[in-house]
């Protein structure tokens, strides 16, 4: 993740800083925000490697999508993040609406095939058996 990270920051022109944070049971699992000079994502620490991979691939998948919306962003949420403003400037800076539906479906339809790319060439945290040789590709074929 850190590698894919640094190549997306390269091609933007900017750093992408990934944050591990312990997110409230009641928020996201993840959060993008884009700033003018960097790109922070936000993602749940507490959870598998496997899911960590996946809600860090979703957020950096609306960066490539060019989505603009900043998620769900709370009070508690803004305090964690940015602990020297006050929350309710970082909430009226960055809480704008959340992605649309199909904002949501692209992201999680693009992080899909980019894990998939990685899973093929070993590149996740994913463990288990592999599938049957050619599997994916049928299956592929058959969508």
């Amino acid at each position: 993740m850190t590698a894919f990270g640094e190549r997306v920051g390269r091609d933007r022109g900017r750093p992408l800083v990934l944050i591990g944070l312990a997110m409230p049971d009641d928020g996201p699992r993840g959060l993008c925000v884009a700033t003018q000079h960097s790109d922070y994502i936000v993602y749940e620490a507490t959870t598998t490697a496997v899911h960590q991979e996946h809600i860090i691939v979703h957020e950096i998948s609306h960066l490539l999508c060019g989505h603009t919306g900043a998620g769900a962003l709370g009070a508690e949420q803004a305090r964690r993040l940015f602990p020297h403003l006050a929350p309710d400037v970082v909430v009226r800076a960055l809480g704008r609406d959340s992605y649309s539906s199909e904002q949501e479906q692209e992201a999680e339809l693009l992080a899909s095939m980019i894990l998939q790319s990685a899973y093929r060439q070993g590149r996740t945290s994913r463990t288990g058996p592999r599938p049957e040789p050619g599997a994916l590709r049928r299956l592929e074929a058959g969508l």
